[in-house]
């Protein structure tokens, strides 16, 4: 009985051992053989394409790189759109074939990809799908939208037909007044976004001809018969109804005809309409603060008021446009009119006329001078009427003035007429000629009153005008927005500016008046060098002119650079020093010659 179970036991691990083999084996098996297929699968199918795989439905597996390029170049070739056409109803529109390039090399390379790009466990599953249900791939291409968005506009503008809003009238006639609704009609407009989408999606596959339809959205502001009568009834109520609209000294009515105007088909009312009245209104009521100008009588030796200061005021838009909505609301419901008093801010003026003895404006401060002999009638026009509209004009201390910004817009439509300018290298009629010697005039008597200069510009030439009692060098132009004319009132009082102009000498001064502070002045005579002549006259033919016609457009001037020095002091320290370089063109005289019948 021992001797058996020793046996027995002996045998065990024999039999362990071979139980060990089988799993083993079978391991080996069901790994390695599927191992085994793959790896044969992946050599046999190395650089080619994978099984299974198609291209616009024809077929490119097992295909190496150039025999896909291959392949790509012939489809194409073969099958790129020879013409494109869009359809509407009867009517049809082509578009330029040109507008699609196809990229072969992107495509081959997209399609060798397959299954070669990611991780293996992932790449093994694409390559199942791919065993299982294949693949049809498309070309890739490249629209040139530059050209397609420009055909397309024109396609679009063939089909595009407005929607017709639906709109309510006050009908006027001698039997009496009616409302009339009319409902709106239907409109149409392409779908860009869809006809790209289309176009894009037929494209990928190249075919000689290519039709689609073109897709058309509705544009439907269209109501109902319900609403239009809803619409009506509400506006018959509203007929010889107003709402009255009120400030202290004026007043303005909103009619039934605009109060109908501002209802809206879904029972409430239009606030964009609304708004835009108010909008439209505000342009009228909205008044800017004017300051008060006042004037130096050298004789009194004291400042007097020119012309009194008067309160600005601003509508307020929203809030207004907010209360004609209730009011509307109480109209329709009462059946009485209704007054809105508007709600506006009120703007004070910087300087009122009750500040006319605490400006500090006691005496002369300083003052620049300049002839303007042998401006045409034009040039003497504009330089009056410049002169006027900076007459008066107060400076507060610290504050630095601008000539373009005070002076405003310089053209025809503000009164101003044409006469000669120097623009763009040329001596022409533009509007606001003489400007400048009302400028340099005003520079003058900046640099007299010791005050600092910001920003001063020469001409791009030397004018006689500005040489005549002074030399070259005393000049300032300017050409909004390019060239202006700043400074600054660093004394302790405001600085009131005056104008006065001398017809009979054909003389411009401008008077500064203030509070002076001891400060000294010192500016150098101008000195002159680099002297150049001018080039040789020109002669330009012109058809428009008679033959043997002779007309001069431009004058000959030296060219030179000139300097001169400006040094401010006070109480023995140097405020601040300057000096003012101009150089100028040589400039050639031009004439017009006559070649016309």
């Amino acid at each position: 009985m021992i001797k058996k179970t020793l046996m027995e036991n002996k045998d065990k691990p024999s039999s362990s051992k071979k139980t060990v083999g089988v799993i083993i084996f079978v391991a080996v098996v069901l790994i390695g053989l599927p191992f085994s297929v793959l790896s044969a699968y992946f050599l046999a199918f190395r650089e080619r394409v994978y099984p299974k795989t198609f291209l616009c439905q024809t077929l490119i597996s097992g295909k190496t790189k150039e025999e896909l390029e291959t392949t790509l170049l012939s489809l194409s070739a073969e099958k790129s759109p020879g013409e494109i056409t869009l359809i509407y109803g009867n009517e049809s529109f082509s578009l330029d074939p040109g507008i699609v390039k196809y990229l072969l090399q992107a495509t081959s390379e997209k399609t060798l990809k397959i299954g070669r790009e990611k991780l293996f466990a992932l790449n093994l599953r694409q390559l199942l799908w791919l065993l299982r249900d294949g693949q049809d791939l498309t070309f890739d291409f490249q629209l040139d939208n530059q050209k397609l968005d420009s055909e397309i506009a024109s396609i679009s503008a063939n089909l595009y037909i407005p929607a017709i809003n639906p709109e309510i009238k006050v009908v006027k006639t001698p039997q009496g007044t009616t409302i009339a609704v009319e409902t709106g009609k239907n409109g149409q407009e392409v779908d860009v976004r869809s006809l790209k989408l289309q176009l894009s999606q037929t494209l990928s596959c190249p075919q000689k001809k290519i039709t689609f339809n073109v897709p058309v959205s509705i544009i439907s502001p269209k109501i109902s018969q319900e609403m239009a009568q809803q619409t009506k009834n509400r506006a018959s109520s509203l007929l010889n109804k107003e709402v009255k609209l009120t400030l202290p000294d004026q007043s303005w009515t909103i009619s039934d005809e605009e109060i109908i105007s501002f209802l809206s088909f879904d029972g409430g009312y239009n606030q964009a309409k609304i708004e835009n009245y108010v909008k439209e209104l505000a342009k009228i009521v909205n008044l800017p603060p004017e300051n008060a100008t006042f004037r130096f009588e050298l004789g009194n030796n004291r400042v007097v008021v020119f012309k009194p200061s008067k309160e600005g005021i601003t509508l307020k838009e929203a809030e207004l446009t907010d209360v004609i909505e209730k009011k509307l609301d109480q109209l329709e419901g009462s059946g009485e009119n209704q007054e809105i008093k508007l709600p506006v801010i009120e703007i004070p003026p910087k300087i009122s006329t009750e500040d006319v003895n605490s400006l500090g404006i006691k005496e002369l401060v300083s003052q620049g001078s300049s002839f303007f002999r042998g401006s045409i009638s034009e040039r003497i026009h504009n330089i009056q009427l410049a002169s006027l509209k900076l007459n008066g004009i107060l400076l507060a201390p610290g504050e630095t003035f601008s000539f373009n910004q005070s002076l405003g817009d310089v053209s025809q439509d503000t009164g101003f007429e044409q006469a000669y300018i120097i623009k763009e290298g040329r001596t022409i009629l533009g509007d606001g000629g003489g400007v400048c010697q009302v400028s340099t005039t005003l520079f003058r008597a900046a640099v007299n009153a010791g005050l600092p200069i910001v920003e001063r510009h020469a001409h791009a030439y030397r004018v006689h005008y500005y040489e005549d009692d002074l030399g070259p060098g005393f000049d300032a132009t300017v050409f909004s927005p390019t060239a202006d004319l700043k400074f600054t009132n660093n004394t302790p009082a405001y600085l009131l500016i005056q104008t006065n102009i001398d017809l009979k000498k054909k003389k411009l001064t401008f008077e500064l008046y203030g509070t002076k502070d001891n400060r000294e002045i010192e500016i150098s005579k101008a000195r002159v060098w680099d002297r150049q002549p001018p080039p040789p006259d020109l002669y330009q033919d012109d058809p428009t002119l008679p033959a043997g016609t002779i007309k001069q457009v431009d004058w000959k001037a030296w060219g030179s650079k000139a300097a001169f020095d400006y040094k401010v002091t006070k109480d023995g320290e140097t405020l601040f020093e300057k000096t003012f370089t101009s150089a100028y063109k040589p400039w050639q005289a031009v004439y017009l010659r006559g070649t016309g019948n």
